[in-house]
């Protein structure tokens, strides 16, 4: 079954359970070394409003949290701000779109497809593939009533609201470059597997968001088909996955040595796969134990 690009891209509490305790299990996990810790929580950006209350483990953990980072800021100005940038810097110069980058079979494919989710094809070709895929994406999720916010929104109001620190990993306009360089020179092939991959969407994101839910790593590499993504497009790969991890895993390395108690929450395919935090947290020697809801501090 061919999987949706976006889904393998959207694609990173509490009593330590054992294998001897049936206990459910979510995306959260403690990290510990040379006693002292902190939490890394998987998410999805954006869900369904039966998609809460959330996981108890995500609120155990942010209840004896004292600072929360991010992915990036979700302040209303930044995503205000991310919006305007995206519509500026997702556009091809005048004169240029993908109707001169495409097949004439993947380009009436695609024209049909936009028009089918009430998307104006001609002035959507304008836009270049990795913030086509986004607007796409969005648009097909919107319809299978996939359009309340996801879990770092709702833990980044929650925190603002408690009065609690906050800080995140990357600028917004570092995330929006990820989305304009994603598919240049290379439309076709991406245009093509997206169009094919929409045809499942439904299917995948539910058989991700149910392993997100119970913090199966195993199967969310699978539905998101990390492998396929890694071998047809390596470049993405290591742009929006690898690289970023490898970042990420020194703020890890200095926040551990902080006094406070810090929960970190991205993208929950971050931590998938050998590449993923989890697996790189262990290579280096922290302790990675999944939680469930009984934890004490």
């Amino acid at each position: 079954m061919k999987k949706s690009l976006l889904s393998g891209l959207l694609a990173a509490t509490i009593a330590i359970t054992t294998p001897s305790i049936s206990i459910a299990k979510s995306s959260v996990w403690k990290v510990s070394k040379n006693n002292t810790h902190l939490f890394l929580g998987g998410t999805v950006h954006i869900l369904s409003a039966d998609d809460y209350p959330l996981p108890c483990e995500f609120g155990a953990a942010y209840s004896v949290s004292e600072k929360l980072f991010f992915e990036t800021d979700f302040s209303a100005e930044k995503l205000l701000q991310a919006g305007t940038e995206m519509l500026k810097q997702g556009v091809y110069p005048q004169g240029d779109g993908l109707a001169n980058r495409l097949s004439d079979k993947t380009l009436t494919d695609l024209k049909e497809h936009l028009t089918s989710l009430g998307l104006p094809a001609e002035q959507f070709l304008n836009f270049k593939p990795g913030v086509l895929l986004s607007f796409i994406t969005v648009a097909q999720l919107n319809n299978i009533g996939i359009q309340t916010a996801g879990v770092d929104k709702h833990y980044y109001d929650l925190a603002k609201k408690d009065k609690k620190a906050t800080g995140y990993f990357e600028e917004i306009n570092e995330q929006i470059s990820f989305l304009v360089k994603m598919g240049i020179d290379n439309e076709e092939n991406f245009i093509r597997y997206t169009l094919e991959g929409m045809e499942n969407l439904e299917t995948q994101f539910l058989g991700m968001r149910e392993s997100w839910r119970n913090g199966n790593t195993d199967l969310l590499a699978d539905f998101s088909e990390l492998d396929e993504l890694r071998s047809k497009f390596p470049a993405v790969f290591e742009t929006l996955l690898t690289s970023r991890n490898e970042q990420w895993l020194t703020r890890v390395d200095s926040l551990i040595e902080s006094a406070e108690v810090e929960y970190i929450l991205v993208g929950a395919l971050h931590l998938a796969g050998p590449e993923g935090l989890l697996a790189r947290l262990e290579s280096k020697g922290y302790q990675i134990d999944q939680l469930s809801c009984t934890y004490k501090r």
